[in-house]
């Protein structure tokens, strides 16, 4: 599902649900002078079930390859909805993560 670069940067893919969500929130955006932050990872969704696991707290750099760092916050909405259409339907995310998850999920992960 996704796989965590030389720089700390994870990247994490996910296809929708059956209702079309990918199960996360986002706040922040250039129009508000704050970066995009995942806000809140709904239970048993694609983004919770992610591997690596999308976190509360992870800053989300590029969505399917584009920069987000001067997008509102209602143009990083719409690329995250928009990716549903695509020909794979599938969301690619490359977030900074909030340590204290990431390094717990990888620990997993090598077990």
């Amino acid at each position: 599902n996704g796989f965590t670069d030389g720089h700390g940067l994870v990247t994490i893919r996910m296809k929708p649900d059956e209702q079309g969500r990918f199960g996360f929130n986002v706040k922040g955006g250039a129009d508000q002078g704050m970066p995009i932050i995942v806000s809140r990872v709904a239970p048993n969704t694609p983004a919770d079930l992610s591997i690596p696991r999308l976190n509360e707290g992870d800053q989300v750099l590029f969505i399917n390859g584009r920069d987000m760092s001067q997008h509102t916050h209602e143009q990083v909405v719409m690329f995250i909805k928009a990716s549903r259409e695509t020909h794979s339907g599938e969301l690619v995310v490359m977030v900074r993560p909030n340590g204290k998850f990431h390094c717990f999920n990888l620990y997993l992960i090598l077990l």
